[in-house]
């Protein structure tokens, strides 16, 4: 298991994503060590690193009702792969929730605010 350092506890694993893995993690700075989501790097390419230190750093600037927000960041102990901790809500994964609403889901655009813009090409 990663060593988030001492003030995010006991991480236990859940569903890997594209290019991070995620781990429910207690933070040992509150009264009930709240539960929160560690979410770390899981490739040590550099043009990965590079876009994951940018959706950090993109998360970080969000403040909004409907963006999860960042708590905090840094490196995991041993292999020094970079991590961002945020709010454990638990309402699903994107993929369950699609597939428990369907076609409500379907007129909602998903993004990214870490990739380049689209481009449309006219003929």
């Amino acid at each position: 298991m990663p060593d988030f350092g001492a003030r995010w506890t006991n991480p236990q694993p859940l569903e890997p994503g594209g290019q991070a893995l995620t781990y429910i993690v207690f933070d040992s700075d509150t009264l009930d060590n709240t539960r929160c989501v560690a979410k770390i790097l899981n490739s040590p390419r550099d043009d990965r690193k590079a876009r994951f230190l940018r959706e950090i750093e993109v998360t970080e600037t969000f403040d909004h009702p409907n963006v999860v927000r960042s708590l905090g960041k840094g490196e995991t102990r041993k292999s020094r792969f970079p991590h961002f901790v945020m709010p454990y809500y638990e309402l699903g994964t994107l993929e369950s929730n699609y597939k428990r609403l369907g076609a409500l889901m379907n007129g909602f655009f998903l993004g990214s605010a870490t990739e380049s813009p689209m481009r449309t090409e006219r003929a």
